[in-house]
């Protein structure tokens, strides 16, 4: 089967598996489509009667199947199987060596991505819980910086208070009155 008659099926097969009708949602959510595809097969599919293009009472585009798709799926065109009911009541699932070989690659995939996925996730709380701690020591010598520099300017305030109060006195040996004369006079 080539893809453009696979993609038919596979809209089809949506449409059928929602009572024959279906909106671009559950259309979505049956096949994988993205809205792109949904897009490109609505209208070819409306146009070689297959389905009908009718819109819901929110206003969403739904594919009814017509009399021509029930035929053409009767016919064997993409498939008897589409029409048969799910419940037969066998619980036997028949595939062939290469559907289940296809099933088991994908199955294998699926769970690659999904180790590959928590493997970044545990990477990204890894990274989360170092960047935390980087954070906390940063606070820290945020405060111990702070306390420094508050103590620092308070001890430079009182010296140079101490230092006004002595300069300002009569009294001063001849080397201070020097330093007077060149620090507050000039």
């Amino acid at each position: 089967m080539g893809v453009t008659k696979k993609r038919k099926k596979e809209f089809l097969e949506a449409i059928v598996r929602n009572g024959d009708r279906a909106n671009v949602t559950e259309i979505r959510l049956e096949t994988g489509f993205s809205r792109n595809q949904i897009d490109y097969w609505f209208p070819r599919l409306a146009k070689d009667g297959l389905i009908e293009k009718r819109y819901d009472g929110r206003n969403r585009r739904v594919a009814v199947l017509t009399d021509s798709g029930r035929t053409a799926i009767e016919q064997g065109e993409f498939g008897k199987e589409l029409l048969e009911t799910e419940d037969q009541g066998n619980d036997e699932i028949i595939l062939s060596k290469s559907e289940f070989q296809n099933l088991t690659e994908r199955i294998e995939t699926l769970e690659n991505k999904y180790q590959a996925q928590r493997e970044q996730l545990r990477n990204l709380r890894q990274k989360q819980n170092h960047l935390l701690e980087i954070v906390g020591l940063l606070r820290m010598w945020i405060k111990v910086f702070q306390q420094i520099l508050a103590d620092h300017f308070n001890v430079l305030e009182i010296m140079e208070t101490v230092e006004r109060e002595a300069m300002d006195k009569d009294d001063l040996d001849a080397s201070f009155a020097v330093y007077k004369n060149e620090r507050y006079e000039n």
